[in-house]
């Protein structure tokens, strides 16, 4: 099972280092066998942070010998290119380690050896394109160049950061390409813990961005099937909810699913967004009939938020899932959800260091849709009498910002674009205008709703994982007797003072299966 399961080797050669850390020489050996395991299998970037994971090594255990001195001082910056390091530097007490015996004799604990793992980790950065972090590591190694007055060696590490530097400010057009992640989840009787009886593990995956889901899936389908038997294997959708009869057989299931980075507030480059990662996002679309996609009106969202053990970039690219929650968008709130992250989207591409193709594609796609429904259709299908005054307006303003920044976007465009792009330049000025006219109708219909409505407002919008939230000033007595046109989402709520605020949901812990 080990040779067939990479991540899970990984695992046992770190466990394997973690046991020996009152013998630093064979700790780093496992290390060293760990990187170049991971090489193998093409994860250049978790082998540069083993190399900077066993350099950060070298200078705790020198420390607590008493051996790092001036001529090997450094600043312990290793958090900047391994988040969260102190996971992964467990040890000794002092009075643990055998004095008598000779420890820390190898190579690696030298002015030399130290250097080498550095200038290793920078190598592999490079192959990887990770130029960030190939700037932190060369920082780190030229303050022991500058203690040493190596001249020659610091004009040759500054020439290459230099270079890094250079092609972190060319990249434009996004041509570097960044990891795709997948949660894993593993059923059966080979999985999970005997102490609670669970039939599962769980993992966030940090994957080659050119493996996309449908070839991740045969991967896992052939290291498992060559492990266990290919008739042992069995892909569950993402739409089945696994029972405890699946432990009845030695099958394994396998269910997989694409996840996004989440951030309480989204970095702003693309670098930082998957550095000092620990949560990710699953959206689920559904509706109330059980199809997973209807109309904008019927449309439901599923957004679950799973945190790991550790941040990526690490070590390992498999990181178990410690925590989930979860939450249930209504329609009108999954629509400004989209309208929210559209917005977001242009302006994250009208950045100076953004893709100029990519903010073409995202205008048009929001301007002069052509597969699916564009934010104009939300205005249609929720700027109407059914729906409260409070939800209308909410809408408009979203679409009135969204109509202000594509103004914008648009005229970046027009500085961007060749003799080629000049009638499409102008498709997008006129899909502009035509925009800007359908939200002043749109608010001049709900001003007319507004008008005519007898109806007083009785809806809010409670949003677990936003900022948006809307209450209305309907007492209880009414809330009651109109409870049954009331939208889903307002009900269960309370009266705090004059408003009336539905009851946060309450999230959903590791082990409520969803």
């Amino acid at each position: 099972r080990f040779s067939s399961d990479p991540a899970l080797m990984v695992d046992v050669y770190y466990d394997i280092s973690c046991e020996m850390v009152a013998n630093p020489d064979v700790r780093l050996t496992w290390l060293d066998n760990m990187a170049n395991k991971l090489k193998m299998t093409g994860h250049l970037e978790e082998a540069a942070q083993t190399k900077i994971l066993s350099a950060a090594l070298v200078v705790e255990y020198m420390e607590l010998l008493g051996q790092w001195n001036s001529e090997f001082s450094t600043p312990k910056r290793f958090d900047r290119i391994v988040p969260n390091l102190q996971n992964f530097l467990q040890m000794p007490a002092k009075e643990d380690l055998d004095m008598e015996s000779e420890i820390a004799q190898s190579g690696y604990f030298t002015r030399e050896g130290y250097t080498g793992l550095l200038t290793e980790a920078i190598d592999l950065f490079h192959q990887s394109k990770n130029f960030e972090l190939a700037v932190n590591s060369y920082r780190m190694l030229n303050t022991v160049y500058q203690e040493l007055d190596d001249y020659e060696r610091q004009a040759d590490a500054y020439m290459r950061m230099k270079d890094f530097c250079s092609r972190i400010g060319q990249d434009k057009e996004n041509n570097r390409v960044y990891p795709n992640y997948y949660r894993v989840a593993f059923y059966g009787k080979q999985f999970g813990s005997k102490d609670n009886d669970s039939i599962m593990e769980e993992f966030i995956y940090r994957a080659d961005p050119r493996l996309m889901i449908q070839n991740w899936v045969k991967l896992l389908e052939q290291q498992f099937g060559t492990a266990y038997g290919s008739s042992k294997v069995k892909i569950l959708q993402n739409t089945i909810k696994p029972s405890l009869e699946l432990s009845d057989d030695n099958t394994i299931y396998i269910q997989v699913a694409a996840v996004k980075p989440w951030y309480e507030k989204k970095p702003d480059t693309i670098f930082k967004q998957h550095f000092n990662v620990s949560q990710f996002v699953l959206e689920q679309p559904f509706t109330e009939s059980g199809k997973p996609h209807g109309d904008l009106a019927d449309q439901h969202l599923r957004r679950t938020i799973f945190t790991v053990e550790s941040p990526f970039p690490s070590i390992k690219y498999r990181l178990r899932v410690e925590k989930k929650e979860w939450n249930n968008l209504t329609p009108i709130e999954n629509a400004m959800n989209l309208l929210e992250n559209k917005y977001n989207t242009v302006e994250e591409l009208m950045s100076p260091n953004a893709s100029a193709k990519q903010l073409q594609m995202e205008i048009q796609g929001s301007l002069i849709p052509q597969v699916n429904a564009g934010p104009l259709a939300i205005g249609d299908t929720f700027v109407k009498p059914a729906y409260p005054s409070s939800a209308r307006e909410q809408i408009l303003t979203m679409l009135q910002k969204l109509a202000t920044i594509l103004r914008k976007a648009v005229a970046i465009s027009g500085k961007m674009i060749n003799e080629s792009q000049v009638k499409f330049q102008a498709a997008l000025v006129g899909a502009c205008d035509r925009f800007d006219e359908k939200v002043s109708q749109l608010i001049l219909l709900n001003q007319k709703i507004q008008t005519e409505s007898t109806q007083p407002d009785r809806f809010a919008v409670r949003r677990r994982f936003g900022s948006v939230l809307l209450v209305d000033s309907l007492d209880a007595s009414q809330a009651e007797d109109e409870s049954c046109s009331t939208p889903p989402s307002s009900k269960n709520s309370k009266v705090r003072g004059q408003l009336k605020v539905p009851k946060p949901a309450t999230p959903k812990r590791s082990g409520e299966m969803s």
